[in-house]
């Protein structure tokens, strides 16, 4: 992480923890739990700050609106209307890259 350029801390299910940081750096939904969600909402909720979603993947994930990236990552290339019909995922925003 140190090409991340800023100071980072790895949350875990520590409430201090969430309410202690700058902002947030979403990288991967690996370990992430429903726990920990409740305490970013809170955390969030109770001071806002920065939110920065690396891999847009991510955001499908938490149930969010769908934001599809077509010159990046998977559709680079393609034509994305066959992907949307075969899968029934419209998105709501289109970006050409994050």
């Amino acid at each position: 992480m140190s090409d991340v350029g800023s100071e980072v801390i790895r949350l875990g299910d520590v409430r201090a923890d969430f309410d202690h940081v700058d902002g947030f750096l979403f990288l991967s939904s690996v370990n992430w739990s429903e726990l920990r969600q409740r305490m970013f909402e809170a955390s969030l909720g109770a001071h806002s700050r920065p939110v920065i979603i690396a891999n847009a993947d991510l955001a499908a994930v938490q149930g969010w609106r769908i934001v599809l990236v077509e010159r990046d990552g998977l559709f680079a290339g393609h034509d994305v209307t066959t992907y949307c019909n075969r899968s029934g995922f419209y998105p709501d925003w289109h970006l050409n890259q994050i």
